[in-house]
């Protein structure tokens, strides 16, 4: 069994599959406490809520930022590199498994995305909220506690 939470796992799994699809952006997950210069991307998951006790089922609050350096011509840069982290998020497979990361994304919703500048860096944030579950408790049975005496 797999000990690691399931927000880890997915930001994980998130960082993987952006990194594929949105190669001009450095991605880091955010458990990590990634440092680098921009442009990069930043993947957060934190505040896993489980659907019902011991189902493994869990909606995940989510932040991805897109980060670019500020300077002449950067807003034109930016909005192409924010464009394509929303087309990659639209391409991800919904529902998808990630066997490595023993995690399984049954679907999510881009709740908003916001303007995160500061006096150096232009940013973008995704809010995202994501239903996904743990491999353990989807393969291999039901996925339902079993009947308990109230």
């Amino acid at each position: 069994m797999n000990n690691t939470p399931i927000h880890y796992r997915l930001e994980q799994s998130l960082c993987d599959e952006l990194r594929g699809r949105v190669v001009e952006l450095t991605w880091y997950a955010s458990q990590d406490r990634p440092q680098g210069v921009p442009p990069y991307g930043v993947v957060q998951c934190d505040e896993a809520k489980e659907t019902t006790p011991e189902s493994g089922v869990f909606y995940v609050a989510t932040a991805i930022l897109v980060t670019h350096a500020l300077d002449e011509g950067s807003g034109r840069t930016h909005a192409q590199l924010v464009q394509q982290v929303r087309d990659a998020l639209e391409a991800i497979p919904r529902p998808g498994i990630d066997e490595d990361k023993q995690v399984r994304v049954y679907g999510f919703v881009v709740q908003r995305t916001v303007e995160a500048n500061t006096e150096q860096e232009q940013g973008t944030l995704f809010e995202i909220n994501i239903g996904c579950g743990v491999w353990e408790k989807q393969e291999g049975g039901p996925v339902n506690t079993p009947d308990t005496e109230l």
